[in-house]
């Protein structure tokens, strides 16, 4: 597995993002540590650019938040099977003050003769900071999250799709995770947990996504599906409050039932530790694997990208 690619640096900042008028569990964006948030999570925003053989007319950029280095490398394993028919970037970061890493993604592809670029934001919801800042990158949308950074405008057309966002076929994977740890489903109770956003109202989108998965899931025989948020970037008492919500209904629940614990995760074990600390002694089993490690989820990758469809290369 080839991991080489052109790291850029990212000096210290600090963040302050705009802050509704609404009561203060409604406050959109807290000032966030910028530094603090990446040293947090491990990671450096860059771009990297695989190497292919294919002379496709199309080439792909994923935007990928990143993380530690496992988190990047099990997200390039997925994609490496895409470099048969399309040369891939992928960008690793938020750009909430930079977005060199990437425009040099788009172009590197553009470089290689591409005529057209999909560009795919490979996030859990579409509800949150880093997912509009790349909005606003790609003429989405009109304003920043954060610093109104370099946008992308490219010859090449460019074609932005949609994340995640409650895709059925999502689910039928975190339920086949549920299955992987169920011995009696009659008798388990199965609860979804993601990361989730800063606002009230983007977490509301997201337990509405969810609960599409959670029916799925629930179809499959277990006594019940719930489904929660640690909004871990969220202000402290924001954040204490969603954990103390799925706490409180896991102790209802592991009286009569065994809980098993599916995280909603793309990729690494970093929320999974969060989510085990926080959980503490209660009764549960976690599920360890995370969404780039379903079988299904590179086929996912290939519809998504619309790479079923025949393909026109260069001469």
């Amino acid at each position: 597995m080839l991991l080489k690619g052109r790291i850029l640096g990212i000096g210290v900042w600090m963040i302050f993002l705009v802050s509704s008028t609404k009561t203060s569990d409604e406050n959109h964006y807290q000032a966030i540590n910028h530094e603090t948030h990446l040293a947090s999570h491990g990671h450096t925003e860059y771009s990297l650019c695989l190497p292919s053989k294919a002379r496709s007319r199309i080439g792909v950029l994923i935007l990928a938040h990143g993380g530690t280095p496992r988190w990047d490398a099990l997200v390039v394993k997925v994609v490496e099977p895409l470099l048969s028919r399309v040369p891939v970037c992928i960008a690793f970061g938020m750009a909430f003050f930079d977005s060199s890493y990437i425009l040099e993604g788009l172009r590197n592809l553009k470089q290689g003769g591409v005529t057209e670029i999909r560009v795919l934001p490979l996030f859990i919801s579409s509800a949150g900071g880093v997912p509009r800042q790349m909005e606003y990158i790609f003429h989405r949308a009109e304003q920043p999250v954060a610093r109104a950074v370099q946008r992308a405008n490219f010859q090449a057309k460019l074609r932005y799709l949609s994340p995640i966002d409650g895709d059925l076929a999502i689910g039928k994977m975190l339920r086949d995770f549920a299955l992987e740890k169920s011995e009696n489903s009659q008798m388990e109770y199965v609860f979804l947990i993601g990361h989730g956003p800063i606002t009230d109202e983007d977490d509301r989108v997201w337990h509405t996504q969810f609960s599409g998965w959670a029916n799925q899931i629930s179809a499959a025989g277990f006594a019940g599906v719930e489904v929660g948020t640690i909004r871990d970037d969220a202000p402290a008492e924001i954040r204490e409050r969603a954990i103390q919500k799925i706490r409180s209904r896991m102790v209802e629940i592991q009286e009569r039932y065994q809980i098993i614990v599916v995280p909603v995760l793309i990729s690494s074990k970093d929320i999974q530790s969060k989510i085990q600390k926080e959980l503490g002694e209660l009764n549960y089993q976690m599920v360890e694997k995370v969404l780039v490690e379903h079988p299904d989820f590179a086929h996912w990758l290939r519809r998504k990208l619309h790479l079923s469809e025949p393909i026109r290369f260069l001469p």
